[in-house]
């Protein structure tokens, strides 16, 4: 797609869809998106019941890229993303590694109902991420534990 116009904040406002070219599935870069959250508000201190700052993030290799966006006002148009169903598979991995790793009974899980597809009024006392973004690595996935300190105090 040609972009036409760009908010001040550099998101996209309008583009010419003349010029909207169909990538298919096999063709199109590998793009890697997902969302930075803030600390979860259990371990921040934040009000159970407050919102959090959410960005989108995403990578992918320009090369690939510019194969079809060879403009400097070129774009992609992908997908749009579920901030619940993002939250609730974060919340299965998370679930499903401390089991594996501490054993079923050995924590009290929060947010089964919210797994099974029930909301979760208060998301984000619960579910949250480091506020840095990470550099690029060579694997695609990784899991590990994690005891943040944040205002002092040790998680």
């Amino acid at each position: 797609m040609k972009v036409t116009k760009r908010n001040d904040d550099g998101t996209i406002k309008s583009y010419d869809k003349e010029n909207e070219l169909v990538v298919g599935p096999m063709e199109f870069p590998f793009t890697f998106m997902t969302y930075k959250f803030d600390y979860p508000g259990l371990i921040s201190g934040r009000d159970p019941d407050a919102g959090i700052n959410i960005e989108v993030l995403c990578r992918m290799d320009e090369t690939e890229a510019r194969k079809f966006m060879p403009g400097d006002k070129d774009g992609f148009r992908i997908a749009p993303m579920n901030v619940e169903a993002y939250c609730r598979m974060l919340s299965k991995i998370a679930h499903s590694y401390a089991a594996a790793e501490l054993g079923a009974r050995s924590f009290k899980p929060t947010l089964t109902e919210f797994i099974r597809g029930r909301p979760l009024k208060q998301a984000w006392h619960w579910i949250g991420s480091d506020t840095a973004v990470p550099k690029p690595e060579p694997h695609l996935h990784d899991i590990q534990w994690l005891a943040p300190t944040i205002n002092g105090t040790n998680w």
